[in-house]
């Protein structure tokens, strides 16, 4: 992954994403970018970064909220880049927020940041 291929998948993202969105991501180069920080704060994207080696205290997300994600996209083809990230954005969009919330604060993430959202 580089800078352009980065911002190439930033461009879909945007079109999913609202502001005040949280995207956390890992420590890898291109996510510290300066350009990607300031183009994902123009459009209003709060950015989080995983500690570093927190490997350890993810495993509940892979174990789960990974897992169903996974599920969703098992079997799919995609052609390209942008039909990858619809695919994602659209199984995404199917887990609900208070499941999402829930898997980041029993990883110990974000807890004071975040509130569980009320079922509808």
């Amino acid at each position: 992954m580089n800078t352009q291929h980065f911002h190439e998948w930033l461009a879909f993202f945007l079109t999913y994403a609202n502001p005040g969105d949280v995207l956390i991501m890992d420590n890898l180069n291109v996510h510290r970018n300066p350009s990607v920080l300031k183009r994902l704060h123009q459009n209003g994207i709060k950015v989080r970064f995983l500690p570093t080696y927190s490997s350890c205290f993810v495993s509940p997300l892979d174990n789960s909220l990974f897992h169903a994600l996974k599920s969703g996209l098992r079997g799919k083809e995609f052609g390209s880049w942008a039909e990858k990230t619809v695919g994602v954005c659209e199984v995404w969009d199917r887990i609900p927020e208070r499941m999402v919330v829930r898997f980041w604060m029993k990883c110990g993430f974000f807890g004071d940041e975040l509130e569980i959202p009320h079922q509808n």
